[in-house]
């Protein structure tokens, strides 16, 4: 079986699909409290989490570390099966890429979830990854196995608590945006019997009118579920969207039984090693076992807006040209703030930011003017950097597929913006079979840098495998050290911690 890395991601984007709705429930933040911490430091001697923070002295009680509380588990049906994903694309010019993600599920009655998908990479290296949700401790652990380039490493994360004290706001202008007009239409079709189970079905249908996201003619998409009530989980989805191909999911060999608990644990002779930020309200960094600060590094200050162009053609020849406007503003310790303004046919305007800070060890983003969409901040705190060197597994070569390399150019200087900058343009030929395709693809980029600034200026991707060309170029320009106000997020919206990044 062969399959390209994005089939992989789109594989594991079904797995929170497949969760009940009994389930799903138990991840909402419980506030802390005495008696919820005390309970959750007796019990984590049973937890992989345990494992994971044992080699961790404990906080001295001046440090105000936060606990995490343990919900009430709620049972739901247990049951195993397998998950077959195939993608099939078609690409401007009549190239097809197939690919296929096979799978094995498990959940037992407290929702717990373990999740195996194995398949081939793009350049022929065998892989089997395995994921376990669990809300009953509120933690996700990830690993890898069979691939002796990989090391023996089990990434464990706490699920996010709300943050005890607001982010510093500042304020910013609304700005109008378009009602969405084109609603889904739901069609329920006659309930069927699939793998032995009672299921219902329901058929969306949503039109995007020509004009409406640059498209020149109209786009229509589908998608088709079937659930079964029994067991909350969907059986079969079939999703024929002309921009990304036609996309299908199907739950095979459904055996409703309790799994072996051994299978939401971590493998042993695996390290361990909590991803989630240890934070330090109170005392020095090393009295609390908090990460150590980081140490500033100096950037070139600027403001720039950049525009970014993207032309997608699909098979039956629609045209879709998409114009994007970025503000960015950069500090002179590499903060980063960048505001992407997408303007609509009808001149209106949507806007997403984002803010990054290497210093507070954090990512913002939030929305501005969409209607129908909380006033939410977000903020994704950084993984913890890792202390010790892993342990490698040994090695084991394997056969693999030659690795189609990249053939780079360099291009003469010259002035884009004002500013020197120099340029490379870079072809990757992908033969066909390699992924999926039955005919060559020939992906080409062109970048533009200014080695001053280290700001790039201009990029141009043709890349057939996603049926688009791209260009992104940055203009005016200002070497200026931008408001320290605009680095941070807007007032009255409420803030909300993500996860670890």
């Amino acid at each position: 079986m062969h399959i390209g890395p994005c089939t992989l991601l789109l594989a594991l984007s079904f797995g929170p699909v497949l969760l009940p709705p009994a389930a799903s429930a138990q991840t909402a933040k419980a506030p802390a409290s005495k008696s919820t911490a005390n309970s959750t430091a007796k019990s984590a001697t049973s937890t992989p989490a345990a494992h994971a923070t044992s080699k961790t002295p404990a906080a001295p009680a001046s440090c105000s570390c936060p606990t995490r509380a343990i919900p009430v588990p709620q049972h739901v049906q247990p049951y195993s099966a397998k998950q077959t994903t195939t993608n099939v694309q078609t690409l401007a010019n009549g190239t097809t890429i197939t690919n296929v993600t096979d799978s094995q599920m498990w959940r037992d009655t407290d929702g717990r979830i373990r999740q195996e998908t194995s398949g081939t990479m793009s350049n022929g290296t065998p892989f089997h990854s395995i994921s376990v949700f669990d809300p009953v401790e509120r933690i996700r652990m990830g690993w890898t196995v069979g691939n002796p380039s990989v090391p023996q490493v089990v990434n464990l994360n706490h699920m996010p608590q709300p943050f005890s004290q607001p982010v510093q706001l500042a304020p910013i202008k609304l700005q109008p945006v378009r009602p969405r007009f084109y609603p889904n239409i739901s069609e329920s079709l006659p309930p069927q019997t699939i793998e032995g189970l009672y299921a219902t079905g329901t058929r969306y249908t949503r039109t995007t009118p020509t004009g409406y996201e640059g498209n020149d003619r109209d786009i229509t998409v589908t998608s088709e579920t079937w659930t079964t009530p029994d067991l909350g989980i969907q059986l079969r989805r079939i999703s024929d969207d002309p921009r990304n191909g036609k996309s299908t999911t199907e739950i095979t060999d459904v055996q409703q039984t309790d799994p072996d608990p051994a299978l939401f644990k971590a493998p042993e002779g695996y390290e361990i090693r909590d991803m989630t930020p240890t934070p330090a309200p109170s005392g020095t960094p090393a009295a609390c076992n908090c990460p150590t600060p980081v140490v500033q590094q100096h950037f070139r200050p600027y403001v720039a807006m950049q525009r970014i162009t993207n032309a997608n053609t699909q098979a039956d020849g629609t045209t879709i040209t998409v114009v994007t406007m970025d503000r960015i503003w950069h500090d002179d310790v590499g903060r980063e703030r960048n505001e992407s303004i997408r303007t609509l046919p009808d001149g209106t305007q949507s806007r997403d930011d984002i803010v990054y800070d290497p210093v507070a060890r954090i990512r913002m983003n939030w929305t501005v003017g969409k209607p129908n969409t909380p006033t939410i901040v977000t903020v994704h705190p950084f993984s913890q950097p890792v202390t010790q060197p892993s342990t490698q597994a040994p090695a084991n070569p394997q056969p693999n597929r030659p690795y189609i390399p990249q053939r780079t150019e360099s291009l003469p200087p010259q002035t884009v913006a004002g500013l020197y900058a120099t340029g490379s343009s870079t072809t990757r030929n992908i033969p066909a079979g390699y992924e999926g395709n039955n005919r060559d693809i020939i992906v080409t980029q062109e970048t533009w840098t200014s080695p001053d600034t280290g700001i790039q200026l201009r990029t141009i991707t043709d890349d057939l495998t996603s049926n688009y060309v791209s260009t992104a170029e940055t203009t005016d320009i200002q070497l200026v050290a931008p408001d320290p106000a605009v680095l941070m997020a807007p007032d009255g919206y409420q803030v909300q911690e993500g996860d670890p990044r």
